[in-house]
């Protein structure tokens, strides 16, 4: 009686949120079968992960702003991380990296999940991760590379109690 007591007072104690939205993974597998850190050491300041696929026209449209963005978000020690959706066929999501010559980063979603673990619900669509992996900013739409950055530096301007 008492072990159950315990359990139901600690699930209790929990917050809501911990009981309704599963941990992100520390570390996802790229494209090109690297295994990269969302959280922790090899994280500089952040990660930005952008939801996007080869169906989805205005996606294809911005490839030329999330190329600036990299860039930009790269200066301020901020890793930008292409997430591929599941209906996404690897084998030409990968074709296109490489004929764009990206120097981001590309997942599947269809391996990390990484979507429903953040109600991504519409494409495109970005989230910013901190360093410890916690979501800090939420953008649904295409990218507008100079309020993004904005955005970016001041999410990871004030950290969360913690850090």
């Amino acid at each position: 009686m008492l072990a159950v007591s315990l359990a139901v007072l600690l699930l209790w104690a929990r917050p809501w949120y911990a009981l309704q939205t599963p941990a992100i993974p520390e570390r996802v597998m790229t494209l090109s079968g690297t295994m990269l850190p969302l959280s922790g050491e090899g994280v500089q300041r952040g990660t930005l992960l952008v939801f996007w696929s080869l169906f989805c026209s205005p996606c294809l449209a911005e490839i030329p702003d999330i190329i600036r963005l990299d860039s930009m978000a790269r200066q301020r020690g901020i890793r930008l991380m292409l997430v591929a959706m599941d209906t996404d066929p690897p084998a030409q999501v990968l074709a296109m990296q490489q004929a764009g010559a990206w120097e981001f980063p590309v997942t599947l979603d269809r391996v990390t999940r990484i979507s429903g673990l953040l109600d991504i619900a519409a494409i495109p669509a970005s989230v910013l991760l901190d360093r410890a992996g916690r979501p800090v900013m939420r953008r649904v739409g295409t990218l507008q590379v100079e309020s993004v950055m904005t955005a970016m530096d001041m999410a990871l301007a004030h950290p969360i109690q913690g850090d």
